[in-house]
């Protein structure tokens, strides 16, 4: 039978074991949080890239600052129509006289 003591040293070591695995753990851990938190910003900055690429089109020239207020008044007017019910675009009635 083992003496109190080595079963001791062995729990010890068995605790040891199981702190040295619990970090690594953790350190996989941040490393999945950081990759997934590169991918939602690529993501994002893809977004943003995309929607200023639009505005530059249908503005037919690159976005200026004076033309940052009027977007984003835009965006709000069309939001609150979308919030209300209301249709965006109201449709042309056609009229063949």
């Amino acid at each position: 039978m083992k003496s109190y003591d080595e079963r001791i040293a062995e729990l010890n070591a068995k605790k040891e074991q199981k702190e040295k695995e619990l970090a690594e753990l953790k350190a996989k851990e941040r490393k999945l949080l950081q990759e997934k938190k590169a991918l939602e910003r690529k993501a994002r900055t893809k977004r943003l890239l995309e929607t200023g690429a639009i505005i530059e089109s249908v503005l037919g020239r690159p976005v200026e600052e004076e033309d940052i207020e009027p977007i984003k008044q835009l965006i709000a007017y069309y939001r609150n129509k979308k919030l209300s019910g209301q249709p965006v675009i109201k449709q042309q009635s056609s009229t063949n006289e």
